[in-house]
């Protein structure tokens, strides 16, 4: 499935461009990037790859100690828990069918073969992927889209972004919110957004819990969805299937899944679908709970939730609180970040934040960096 990365790398650009024609690179094609990146970069160097999962971690005199799935048992001084997304919250639970697709990157072309009544849960971009795929290995299938608030992701272009956007930091969000419609009245929305996507984690770090937790209840899911857009050739694609009438939305989430011989009875909160294959994109769990290893540490107290439930509680620098409010040896990066940074999900951010990381770890191999500044 092909999701756009945000990439500006500058040495991703040049790399692309003798591989492949995309205004918009599918993020598979960044993935092939920095897996040629990495290992051009560990050449030469004492790097090991265990290809398993780490089941615990524990604290010791020195440092950790990190068992592996296959009762290996590595000694570190520090960790970094870069686990990507969390398991997504599955549809029909202990139900066990081929045309229930919980994890939506397992779907493949092979499996939509006969599927022509597909309904998604989610109408996000990872919904929008799975319609593209199923679309086109398959003219007969028809699209049922539902979610409590359906709205599919606009369409991406480029503007010029509002210069003055920075002027919003360290205002309340109910101020930020008034300064934003101020700028609405007189610009594209895209502009906009744009202008206040670089700002985001300043303007973030400076609110309160309270303010958080605020803009969480009120905000978060219309900032969200303007700041997640399609690529035009999967919107354009998205506008034509419902012209013709090969997809439609519907609201409210799906309460129960019950799988019979030839169809699946789909209840939504609306009413009853019949589908012959059913995809889940409705994004990662934010449950710890939900990863055996996180599950594990909060048992340990190594890791400990955010006040807001979006992930782990860290610091600035991205260290990982215990149970008792201390700093510990273990580093999180990306979307178990979330409650300390809010955007966590973009190669720029993720990359900055890994940088961050690495000059708290190893401070010698970064001589020019000084004195890490704690946050944005």
């Amino acid at each position: 499935m092909d999701t756009y990365a945000e990439a500006d790398d500058p040495l991703f650009e040049p790399w692309l461009a003798e591989r492949a024609d995309h205004d918009y690179a599918p993020r598979r094609l960044y993935g092939d990037f920095l897996t040629e990146a990495v290992s051009n970069a560990i050449t030469g160097k004492d790097v090991r790859h265990f290809q398993t999962m780490a089941s615990a971690i524990r604290s010791t005199d020195d440092g950790l100690a990190i068992t592996l799935a296959d009762g290996t048992t590595l000694a570190a001084s520090h960790a970094v828990l870069a686990l990507g997304n969390l398991p997504p919250k599955l549809l029909a639970p202990g139900i066990s069918d081929p045309r229930i697709i919980e994890h939506p990157w397992s779907l493949t072309p092979e499996r939509t073969e006969g599927r022509n009544r597909v309904v998604i849960a989610g109408t996000g971009l990872t919904a929008l992927d799975a319609v593209t795929l199923i679309a086109e290995a398959n003219p007969k299938a028809h699209f049922t889209l539902a979610a409590a608030h359906p709205l599919t992701p606009p369409c991406d272009r480029t503007v010029t972004p509002w210069a003055e956007a920075e002027h919003v930091i360290g205002h309340s969000p109910t101020m930020v919110w008034s300064m934003v419609k101020r700028e609405l009245r007189e610009r594209d929305w895209y502009e906009v957004i744009d202008g206040l996507r670089g700002h985001v984690e300043a303007i973030w770090t400076q609110w309160t819990q309270e303010q958080r937790r605020s803009f969480m209840r009120h905000g978060a899911r219309l900032w969200l969805h303007h700041r997640h857009r399609s690529p035009p050739p999967t919107w354009h694609r998205i506008e034509e299937l419902k012209t013709v009438g090969r997809l439609s939305l519907r609201a409210g989430r799906i309460h129960r899944l019950t799988p019979h011989s030839d169809r699946i009875d789909v209840d939504l909160a609306t009413g009853t679908l019949a589908a012959d294959l059913v995809v889940n994109t409705t994004g990662p769990s934010l449950s710890l709970r939900a990863h055996a290893l996180l599950s594990a540490l909060l048992d340990e107290g190594l890791v400990t939730e955010c006040p807001l439930g979006l992930g782990i509680a860290i610091d600035d620098d991205g260290r990982c609180r215990t149970r008792n409010g201390h700093l510990s040896r273990l580093f999180a990066l990306g979307t178990l970040t979330r409650g300390q940074f809010f955007e966590t999900v973009a190669v720029p951010h993720i990359r900055k934040h890994a940088d961050d990381i690495a000059k708290v770890i190893v401070p010698s191999s970064f001589p020019l960096a000084g004195k890490v500044a704690p946050g944005p």
